[in-house]
């Protein structure tokens, strides 16, 4: 156990030595919010009793946990083995009773192990160590303040006192934030180059795509939901968009920028996608709005939209009801997430659907253009009383 526990560490000082993500794009925070969501894919597993499942998420956390001591240990907070120490002496302090107290009663065990954690906890409290982060992400224990994971969370102090019903706003990204409909028709053209088929998708034609991008590859007969296909088809992907991304070829709406902005002054921000967080980040980050968001919740994450659970898992990340929750999307199968969700909607018409694909879902409101965002926001909360 020793050993396989030192093979997952030494991945982590490799990642550290060698990745420029690492260095250069990851810190406590990142690496805390992936805790975050492995914990909810953790949960969800033992839910499911899915076996294999569990064994793995629970892998993620540990992994995860090592991430976060070895950048503690690079910004001079702790070391893993500090960490490995301190969790030692603490959970033998607390099992007295196959220790220095040994007993079979139950109700005995239960007070001893009770007691032991009461007194840790205000020993804790009684001479705490606190740190925050600064603009970087780079954390520093000498400063007064407290440990931020997201990082604009002071702006909830705002909403304690918003008499608005609606508390929190998530965003799809492709269609709403990001203009990429014109890169998509080139990536399913690669696709069928690589798989010989013919999707049957014209250029420049709104209305073709589909919520859940498998329909496409069932309909062409082509098994691309799992396997080494699955991987290849977002290798593809991955690439040719990070490519476009970085060349400006793929752009966000013009108007969404300023949306954003005042959304954020009110509102706690999500995005909710069929995508990647990691090419929503770096798009994100170019265009200075990485901030303006708490979380990224992903196709990786769970089962892709319509299903509706990545929306309930971000409406619980916001510690909101589904009914103080906006969903913004482009699409239909968008929609019909919302409602699988219990959220409301607003449907853009900007994107890859068009308003007479959109108004049959019956979405709470409907937005032509970034801009028309707020006013939609604005008549969901009037209709809320």
């Amino acid at each position: 156990m020793k050993e396989a526990f030192g093979k997952l560490v030494d991945i982590g000082k490799r990642k550290r030595e060698k990745c420029i993500w690492y260095r250069n794009d990851q810190d406590i925070k990142s690496f805390s919010k992936e805790l975050i969501n492995e914990t909810e894919e953790f949960k969800e597993a033992l839910e499911n009793n899915d076996l294999d499942a569990f064994k793995d998420e629970l892998g993620d956390i540990i992994w995860d946990a090592v991430l976060i001591s070895l950048k503690a240990e690079d910004m001079g907070l702790f070391t893993l083995k500090e960490v490995l120490e301190n969790s030692h002496k603490k959970m033998k302090a607390r099992q007295r009773h196959i220790y220095d107290e040994p007993t079979e009663n139950l109700d005995l065990i239960y007070k001893m192990y009770n007691e032991v954690k009461a007194k840790q906890k205000q020993e804790n409290k009684a001479k705490p160590k606190r740190f925050i982060f600064d603009e970087k992400g780079n954390a520093d224990k000498n400063k007064k303040g407290y440990a931020d994971i997201g990082k604009n969370e002071n702006r909830y102090d705002k909403n304690a006192n918003n008499s608005s019903k609606i508390k929190a706003i998530l965003f799809d990204w492709d269609g709403v934030i990001l203009d990429s409909l014109p890169a998509c028709f080139k990536i399913y053209k690669e696709y069928e180059k690589l798989l010989n088929v013919d999707f049957g998708i014209k250029d420049k034609e709104k209305d073709q795509f589909e919520v859940n991008w498998v329909k496409h590859f069932v309909r062409a007969k082509v098994d691309a939901g799992s396997g080494q296909l699955a991987e290849k088809l977002k290798k593809t992907y991955t690439e040719m968009t990070h490519s476009m991304i970085n060349s400006n070829t793929i752009s966000i709406f013009p108007e969404i920028r300023n949306t954003i902005k005042a959304l954020h002054e009110k509102f706690k921000l999500g995005i909710v996608s069929n995508s990647y967080t990691e090419l929503i980040k770096n798009k994100l980050k170019k265009e200075g709005l990485l901030d303006y968001f708490d979380f990224i919740i992903d196709v990786e994450h769970s089962r892709p939209k319509p299903d509706p659970t990545m929306l309930i898992a971000a409406v619980k990340k916001m510690d909101v009801d589904p009914k103080e929750t906006i969903y913004i999307g482009d699409m239909d199968g968008d929609i019909e997430t919302a409602k699988n969700a219990g959220v409301k909607s607003i449907a853009v018409t900007y994107g890859y659907h068009s308003h007479k694909r959109l108004m049959p879902k019956n979405p709470d409101e409907i937005a032509d253009s970034p801009k028309e965002i707020l006013d939609a926001v604005e008549r969901i909360i009037s209709k809320e009383g």
